[in-house]
């Protein structure tokens, strides 16, 4: 057979998620990146599906490569700010740019920046992040999450428990506020 070429990998990696077979996605993927290094958008749904399954170091490599190679900001630096916060890297959240993010990508990378705050015990610096997040228009459900979690740290329950109704309301499928 000819040789495939990396769009033709990333092509049949799209069509195995249509398939919900990530596992053969991620072979196809891997293929794509062998091939074309530079393949953001390889690389971007490579870490996604990582990020998706908790292999938190393989989805810091390959979100921070899509990054490098020019993949949207906006796609990437939400996901890479969670993957970081999972991995503990706080410095690395810290340095996150918010440039050229929409508000509701600015909102999540803000919250995992006042989540990580949260686990540094630093809850005032937590607080301001976590308010600056909660300004952002649309703002996204995992800052009010986060902002419920601060709550919590405060043993402000009745608080913590009003924003995630509030959560639950607005966005009945979104699994951490339950």
């Amino acid at each position: 057979g000819y040789d495939l070429t990396s769009e033709d990998h990333l092509a049949t990696a799209k069509i195995l998620l249509e398939q919900s077979d990530p596992t053969s996605a991620i072979v196809e993927l891997k293929s794509a990146l062998k091939k074309d290094v530079n393949n953001s958008r390889a690389s971007s749904l490579l870490g996604k599906l990582y990020f998706e399954a908790g292999s938190y170091e393989d989805a810091d490599k390959e979100l921070s490569r899509a990054l490098s190679t020019g993949e949207d900001a906006t796609v990437i630096v939400p996901m890479l700010a969670k993957v970081l916060l999972n991995l503990g890297e706080f410095e690395r959240l810290d340095a996150l740019a918010l440039d050229g993010l929409d508000p509701e990508s600015r909102s999540v990378v803000q919250a995992a920046k006042g989540l990580s705050m949260i686990y540094r015990e630093n809850p005032v610096v937590a607080a301001e992040i976590l308010d600056a997040a909660l300004q952002n228009e649309p703002h996204s459900p995992y800052a009010e999450v986060a902002a419920a979690r601060l709550s919590m740290e405060h043993a402000a329950f009745d608080e913590a428990r009003n924003r995630l109704n509030e959560v639950i309301v607005k966005f009945p499928e979104y699994a951490p506020a339950w």
